[in-house]
């Protein structure tokens, strides 16, 4: 969790060392650059090879930094395999995939993309939602 202007380098080196390591994994052509922005949500944004985080997240747990980074850079793998940026089955499976290298597993909302829970492959919870109650 970034709170002071040192942490925020740490955090963002921190996390462009995430986004190399599933680049390398995926054999993508080129590692995105990471960058903090003050937009609400974040974005991989192909054509200029670059995945912003939200702001917000600085202040969050690294497990879900780390999760944030591996949804936006499965958007540039799915681009790479097939030609498109969607948060379909196949975007799931490479999400997945990239948050085992971090031995992270996923927990979603019912019928949505966004997680609930991230947990340990072990099975310990290191992450979980405070705003949403579902059943």
């Amino acid at each position: 969790m970034a709170h002071t202007e040192s942490d925020e380098v740490l955090a963002a080196a921190f996390l462009q060392h995430n986004a190399a390591k599933i680049a390398k994994h995926f054999g993508l052509r080129n590692r995105p650059k990471v960058y903090w922005t003050e937009d609400r949500r974040g974005h991989a944004v192909v054509g200029r090879n670059v995945v912003t985080l939200p702001s917000w997240a600085k202040y969050e747990l690294e497990a879900f930094q780390t999760y944030y980074v591996a949804h936006e850079m499965s958007h540039f793998v799915q681009w790479q395999k097939s030609g498109k940026a969607s948060h379909d089955r196949e975007f799931k499976a490479i999400e997945d995939e990239a948050l085992s290298l971090f031995d992270l597993e996923i927990v979603r909302r019912p019928r949505s993309h966004y997680p609930v829970m991230l947990s340990s492959t072990d099975g310990v919870l290191v992450w979980k939602e405070n705003k949403w109650v579902g059943s």
